[in-house]
């Protein structure tokens, strides 16, 4: 469990680093956005986190289910919050403070209640191509959306960006047992692991795209919901993961208590943005 805590540790700075950069940009969502911002060194130093929370999260998969390592993994919104109350002075109210503990007794209940093991993906075949598929057109839906200018796009592209992290996610929970059972050599030649990179820049894009069009809050509270929802359902279905016997439900409920925790802490964060934009 303890790279899923310095995942979420190195996530949390990631979200705060990336936020400030992404939102002094005015753009319509085109790809060059990116290479605009890896000009910037907090966006950098931002990229440079989010990576090593990817290698956190799959020195996790290894053996942890899906749903857990991404419970673990959303509550990187409550490092935000402290670190933004860290860096501006601010106070955390009776009501932040219950979230963050919710936050963490979610995270000790999953820890609990998850079955380790190695992942058993059922796709054969062509089926092997369905995530990569299932990612390109992610991506193209995105782009169509980035060029409108209502208020539920930023939110919205929020959630086809953690669709598409859950996607890395999935891919690394199979890569992982398909190491522990085939070696390195074998896994070159399959299409998860070409999804991969795929599947991590479009999610990268399309957040970043999203905190151009909404508030961070917003934004990372959909990232989060979905990112959650989604892997747990794809861990679930496609790579059989499980809770330990009769612990299904106590499963569920942390991971509820993460969810609820972490979007409650958007709520706080949103009274920070401001004094966080200035920060920048």
């Amino acid at each position: 469990m303890i790279w899923v805590f310095m995942a979420a540790l190195v996530g949390g700075i990631a979200v705060l680093l990336q936020a400030q950069s992404a939102r002094a940009e005015d753009h319509s969502g085109h790809l060059g956005l990116l290479a605009t911002l890896v000009r910037r060194p907090r966006y950098v130093a931002g990229l440079g986190c989010m990576f090593a929370g990817f290698v956190f999260g799959a020195l996790a998969l290894r053996t942890m289910p899906l749903f857990a390592v991404q419970a673990g993994r959303s509550s990187s919104l409550a490092v935000t919050a402290v670190l933004a109350v860290l860096m501006i002075g601010a106070r955390l109210k009776g009501r932040d403070m219950a979230a963050i503990v919710a936050v963490g007794l979610g995270l000790v209940a999953v820890s609990f209640a998850s079955r380790h093991g190695h992942s058993r993906l059922q796709l054969e075949g062509l089926g092997r191509l369905l995530p990569l598929v299932g990612v390109l057109l992610l991506l193209w839906l995105g782009q169509l959306l980035a060029r409108r200018r209502e208020a539920w796009v930023g939110p919205v592209l929020g959630v086809l960006a953690g669709s598409c992290f859950s996607v890395v996610g999935l891919c690394v929970r199979a890569l992982a047992g398909g190491v522990h059972h085939h070696g390195w050599e074998a896994l070159l030649h399959r299409p998860l692991l070409w999804t991969i990179p795929v599947a991590g820049f479009a999610g990268l894009h399309l957040s970043t795209v999203a905190l151009t069009k909404s508030s961070v809050v917003a934004v990372t509270s959909a990232l989060i919901a979905s990112e959650v929802v989604v892997a747990g359902i794809l861990g679930v279905t496609l790579a059989g993961d499980h809770a330990k016997p009769g612990l299904a439900w106590l499963a569920l409920l942390g991971v509820a208590m993460v969810l609820v925790g972490a979007l409650d802490l958007a709520r706080f964060s949103a009274e920070l943005e401001g004094a966080v934009d200035e920060a920048s």
